[in-house]
C-alpha cells in the first residue's frame, strides 16, 4: 500500500533549488535514479500513434502539462517516489513510500530535517 505525503510551507515559499532538493535526496538514498517524465503534448502524439483518442475535456488538459522531474529510490523491502514538479526553485516535494522500514523514516525525518518543516498526508492544510 503506497501513502503519499508533501512536504512544504504553507505561504508556498520555496524549499530550495531543484539541483539543492535532488542532492540531499541522494547523500540519504545514493541509488536514487531521477528523470522527467514526457509533456502532455508528447503524451498525446504517442497515443495518437497507436490509435487511442482521448475525450475533448481531457485533452484539452493534457495540453498544457508539463514534464515533471521525479526520482525513485528502493531498498529489500521499501520504495520511495520523490515527485519535485516542474518548477525551480520547488515550493513542495511530493513522496509516496511502500513498505514499513526504519529506512524510510530515517529519510524522512531527515529531509524534514534539511527543508524545516514536517511532512504531511498530501491534501492535508501545511503547517505554519
Amino acid at each position: 500500500m503506497s501513502t503519499s505525503y508533501v512536504i512544504g510551507f504553507k505561504d508556498r515559499r520555496p524549499i530550495g533549488t531543484a539541483d539543492a532538493v535532488q542532492m540531499y535526496i541522494r547523500k540519504l538514498c545514493p541509488d536514487v535514479k531521477f528523470g522527467w517524465t514526457i509533456t502532455g503534448p508528447e503524451q498525446i502524439r504517442l497515443a495518437k500513434e497507436r490509435g487511442i483518442k482521448f475525450p475533448p475535456i481531457l485533452l484539452n488538459a493534457m495540453r498544457s502539462l508539463p514534464a515533471l522531474l521525479e526520482g525513485h529510490a528502493n531498498g529489500p523491502n521499501w520504495y520511495i517516489f520523490f515527485g519535485l514538479g516542474h518548477t525551480d526553485p520547488l515550493t513542495e516535494l511530493v513522496i509516496e513510500t511502500r513498505g514499513d522500514s526504519t529506512e524510510i523514516d530515517l529519510v524522512i525525518s531527515e529531509i524534514e530535517r534539511e527543508i524545516g518543516t514536517k511532512l504531511r498526508v498530501h491534501g492535508d492544510i501545511p503547517p505554519d
